[in-house]
């Protein structure tokens, strides 16, 4: 295949992929917060303090492309997702790109680009309209590595690459320890620590800005159910399993009884201990697996709980250290099929991306709607109140009140808290027109 269409090709095959997530509509998981009730994205307002830290976190471009998404259409979620679907087609480009510059062959950096763009860990930033902040600020975290990394570095390579970066610092605070590994991977010296300053300086600024901000409070939780470091664990110990079968994504935030011994926290402890003996080991940087466990790291570390966060086992926004995943992989196909003609080991390589599909297909459909989501998370989650309203409350969303009443009463009867669900079944009832039943389940609220 010649070189010129093959970002084309891969643009347009994970483009293919999740064409059919347009079609989704908005879920009551974050979208009130991020899009309904948020004031920048109909009237972006940057005099506001809102406009730079809503909530919790700064998420001042992602904001301003759904600010765009409204002018034109609205709250017509097809727009939404439609650049989302554009935003993941474009990374995959971006990582074909980069791969290259982190010692990958060309044609296994086509294998990582079809891993990455398949992988079912993708459903969700993609899938969901939320997911558009992991999607961006991975754009241009790409686009600011693939300047860093450039052969032979210039002053307008690192311009480029700063401006980018900052772009992505601005997107999502994900990106933030970034830099740090540029520094590392360039080899530690004035001229790199001067490449990434400005980056860097942005990065402190930002953190000393969001943790003053009033609504730091919306992101970090001030009673963390797990305690330090043991939240780390449990958080990193799920996430390094969500890029493993059976690839079950739901929604994760309940953590009732943390404890040393959870078969999770196991994992997260050997698998931090792992990646810092080999990251730290002298030999270790001769590898081409190197860099690509340093920028893994780095791109798992702001998500690790270190702050507790209002969710304490962390979520499954693992999309830019996935990059990093997919690269691994890719290396270790090139290294298993060194002895077959060019042709064979490609072949062979594809067949993960392959499989990978199917899943990826599966897990977009959590997302069709909040009913779908809610109903797949409640078959983790029986007997959790939360996910019963959040569920009673997709219902209402999707225009069916009466069905949601239903769903509630269901709730009450089977976890035997009626009280906790009176004034949801209250609005769910007057919504449904049953007026004679919202009377009396006021008169029961007022007992």
């Amino acid at each position: 295949m010649k070189a010129r269409p093959l970002p084309l090709v891969l643009f347009a095959l994970a483009a293919a992929l999740f064409a059919h997530t347009v079609g989704f509509d908005f879920v009551n998981w974050d979208d009130f917060d991020h899009l309904w009730r948020n004031p920048n994205i109909a009237a972006p307002d940057p005099s506001a303090s809102s406009f730079w830290n809503s909530l919790g976190y700064t998420t001042i471009v992602t904001n301003l492309t759904y600010s765009l998404n409204h002018a034109l259409h609205g709250f017509t979620p097809a727009g939404y997702h439609a650049v989302n679907v554009f935003l993941h087609a474009l990374n995959v480009v971006l990582v074909f790109m980069l791969l290259p510059r982190l010692g990958i062959a060309r044609l296994f950096a086509v294998v990582g680009a079809l891993i990455f763009a398949t992988h079912p860990l993708v459903a969700e930033p993609v899938s969901w309209i939320v997911g558009r902040k992991d999607l961006l600020a991975t754009t241009f975290a790409l686009g600011a590595l693939y300047h860093w990394l450039a052969r032979g570095p210039t002053l307008r390579t690192d311009v480029l690459a700063n401006m980018l970066f900052v772009c992505a610092a601005f997107s999502k605070a994900s990106v933030f320890a970034i830099p740090v590994a540029v520094v590392l991977i360039r080899g530690f010296s004035r001229r790199s620590i001067l490449a990434i300053l400005p980056s860097l300086m942005i990065v402190v600024g930002l953190s000393v800005f969001m943790a003053a901000s009033p609504a730091a409070h919306l992101a970090i939780a001030k009673d963390a159910v797990a305690p330090f470091p043991l939240r780390v664990f449990l958080t990193l110990g799920l996430k390094f399993t969500l890029f493993f079968p059976p690839f079950d994504l739901r929604p994760v935030y309940i953590h009732d009884t943390p404890s040393w011994t959870d078969a999770t926290a196991i994992i997260g402890i050997a698998g931090v201990v792992a990646l810092v003996a080999f990251v730290l080991l002298r030999r270790s940087r001769a590898s081409r697996a190197w860099p690509l466990l340093l920028l893994f790291g780095a791109a798992l570390a702001p998500g690790a709980n270190i702050i507790p966060m209002t969710h304490d086992v962390g979520d499954a926004h693992l999309y830019l250290p996935l990059v990093f995943v997919a690269a691994l992989i890719a290396l270790a196909l090139a290294r298993a099929t060194t002895s077959l003609a060019r042709s064979v080991r490609f072949i062979a390589a594809a067949v993960l991306p392959l499989t990978f599909a199917p899943f990826c297909l599966t897990q977009t459909e959590i997302w069709r709607n909040g009913v779908a989501l809610w109903q797949h998370t409640a078959r983790a989650y029986p007997l959790s109140p939360e996910i019963c309203r959040l569920h009673a409350g997709a219902y209402a969303l999707a225009d069916r009140p009466a069905l949601a009443l239903t769903h509630l009463e269901g709730c009450a009867a089977r976890l035997g808290n009626r009280r906790a669900f009176l004034k949801a079944m209250r609005l769910a009832a007057e919504r449904a027109g049953e007026t004679e039943k919202a009377r009396a389940l006021k008169a029961e609220i007022a007992q």
